[in-house]
């Protein structure tokens, strides 16, 4: 079936918390005898930085949210969706603090931008296998533990 759905980005950015998510969702299941909405995608904003897939903006997402917004999402008839960037971080998130060696770098040494979204995020090196892991790992926390 074609996916019609809704993509928190363009009209919140990052600027998103579960509940705003949430009052969006019960919004488009109102409309759906108008419009037949079958998916909707929390997009950037849910986490503290980018790579740090697992960590949330306090007292706005939590472990235990991601999984409710998911859950009433289904109840509601959608397919939920969620953002990830699992080879991009920030400059200020933890994985670049605690890995640096992850992080892509030209000849002279120069950390590599992965060019997203006009700012200068930190590419990550897809052929180191820890860097696949983490990957792999962020793509299934989001899909077996929250239900996306």
């Amino acid at each position: 079936p074609l996916s019609v759905g809704w993509c928190s980005w363009y009209h919140y950015y990052e600027k998103i918390d579960a509940k705003t998510l949430i009052d969006n969702f019960d919004l488009l299941s109102n409309f759906k005898s108008r419009v037949d909405f079958n998916m909707s995608i929390t997009d950037d904003g849910y986490m503290t930085a980018w790579g740090d897939w697992d960590s949330f903006k306090p007292n706005k997402f939590s472990d235990v949210g991601m999984k409710q917004m998911a859950t009433q999402l289904k109840e509601k008839g959608m397919r939920p969706g969620i953002w990830l960037a699992p080879f991009a971080c920030d400059k200020n998130s933890r994985l670049a603090k605690e890995h640096p060696d992850w992080i892509i770098r030209n000849d002279s040494g120069r950390i590599a931008n992965s060019a997203n979204c006009g700012k200068f995020f930190y590419g990550l090196d897809g052929s180191n296998p820890a860097v696949r892991a983490h990957a792999a790992e962020s793509v299934r926390r989001a899909v077996e533990d929250w239900g996306y």
